[in-house]
Parts: C-alpha cells; structure tokens; sequence
C-alpha cells in the first residue's frame, strides 16, 4: 500500500491542532475545573428540590374537588381521548 504525501501532510496538521488544543485547554484548566464544580453544585441543588417537592399539588387537587362538588369540573372528550391514544402507545411500544 502506498502512502502518499498529501495524507501524511494531513496527518500531522491534524496532530499538530490536537497537541495545540491540549496546550491550551493545560492553561485554562483551572477556570474549567471551576466551572464544573460550580455546574456539579447547581444540578445537586436542584436534584435536592426536585427531591423535597411535594408529589401532590394540593392547590390542584383543591382546585379540582371544588369543581367537581360544584359540579363545575368539564374535561374535553379530545383530551381524554388524547391520554387514552398516549397510554395505549406507551404499553405498545
């Protein structure tokens, strides 16, 4: 197999940009790292509220029983039809 000079050529650009992006990326590793524990802080302060949150919106719920007592409560046959189509596609698929 014959190599040829233009893909040698190729070659080493290309290891010469990735040695340049490691040089550079060695300077600012300090600010990344900085970043990513910043980052790592922030998504574990919001998994802790997600954690916390209630399972029930008891606005919502109250919401809705009043409606219902009253007699109030309408739902769209679309959007039960909607959710029955969704939830037949979940358990098919």
């Amino acid at each position: 197999m014959r190599v040829e000079d233009k893909y040698i050529q190729n070659f080493e650009k290309i290891n010469s940009m990735k040695k340049k992006s490691t040089d550079t990326s060695n300077v600012q590793d300090g600010g990344k790292e900085k970043n990513t524990i910043a980052a790592r802080s922030e998504v574990s302060s919001l998994l802790d509220r997600v954690k916390n949150a209630p399972d029930i919106r008891k606005e919502k719920v109250d919401q809705i029983r009043s409606q219902l007592e009253a007699g109030t409560y309408n739902v769209s046959g679309k959007k039960v039809a909607e959710k029955i189509v969704g939830a037949a596609l979940d358990n098919i698929f």
